[in-house]
């Protein structure tokens, strides 16, 4: 299953190519883009593993998803076969839905794999953020060692009564 982060990348990525709205031709064009380039990245950085990582999501995807049943990745000419034709028949939104799906379960595996922030990279996308936890532990760590220093006994050193 697509964890929360992954489905965010997958619109985000999505929305770079996608026009407003969900007429079928557009977006199954859109969806064509979009995975054209992850293909090639995959190839490029994985060989013809990513030709297996992208028919396995589409295996575990379709069955959630019926606008991707029948829908094949063609490895020697990089696109997704039956999308458009099963984007008219399903409607636009369905397409989107679909394909945000397919592209959550294979950012999914990579981030699995080989971590997120590689995972992204290879697909053309930057990781996720660092939480904001950060600013929070270093003001804890500043009062921790004020506290510490507080606490530590005056040996006299450094304190001029010497």
């Amino acid at each position: 299953m697509e964890s929360s982060a992954a489905r965010a990348a997958a619109r985000r990525l999505l929305a770079r190519e996608m026009r407003a709205g969900d007429d079928p031709d557009a977006v199954a064009a859109g969806a064509e883009r979009v995975f054209t380039q992850v293909f090639r990245n995959l190839a490029q950085w994985v060989g013809t593993a990513g030709h297996a990582l992208v028919t396995r999501s589409l295996v575990l995807t379709a069955p959630r998803f019926p606008i991707l049943t029948g829908v094949r990745h063609m490895q020697a000419e990089p696109h997704l076969e039956h999308l458009a034709e099963n984007a008219h028949e399903y409607g636009g939104k369905a397409a989107i839905d679909g394909v945000t799906a397919l592209l959550a379960s294979i950012i999914t595996t990579l981030n699995g794999l080989i971590g997120e922030d590689i995972a992204m990279s290879i697909l053309g996308e930057q990781p996720s953020p660092e939480p904001a936890i950060a600013p929070a532990v270093s003001a804890v760590s500043t009062s921790a060692s004020d506290t510490t220093q507080a606490m530590a006994p005056k040996t006299g050193h450094g304190d001029g009564a010497s």
